[in-house]
């Protein structure tokens, strides 16, 4: 057995504003609850993109967030690096005790990203 060593890099993304901006503390939130790593100001989670669909159904429920604000989320999700984000993504291809983080797969859980939350 060896020890392997590397380097975590991170690429800053322009800070989202608006709803986006609203909606981006709810995946700091959830990344600090179940994320992997967290600490003082700052926390890292991962993502598949039907679990962040299904959070942002939550959140334009719970604030009451009309077509253009949600549609505004949408486009700022889009233009996160994710990894294979599915236009076309069947909301329920998975079911919803699968663990989209655990159990992933892209044809059912659509693209993925990792994301650090700083604040």
């Amino acid at each position: 057995m060896g020890l392997d060593i590397g380097i975590i890099t991170f690429q800053y993304l322009p800070r989202p504003t608006g709803h986006a901006y609203r909606f981006a503390w709810e995946l700091a939130y959830e990344a600090g609850a179940n994320g992997y790593m967290h600490g003082a100001d700052n926390n890292y989670g991962p993502f598949s993109q039907i679990l962040v669909l299904r959070m942002l159904d939550e959140f334009t429920e719970r604030n009451h967030l009309d077509a253009p604000a949600r549609t505004e989320i949408i486009d700022w999700l889009k233009s996160l690096p994710w990894d294979d984000w599915q236009d076309d993504l069947d909301l329920d291809a998975a079911d919803d005790d699968d663990d989209t983080i655990l159990d992933y797969d892209p044809e059912r859980h659509g693209g993925f990203i990792d994301l650090h939350f700083n604040w």
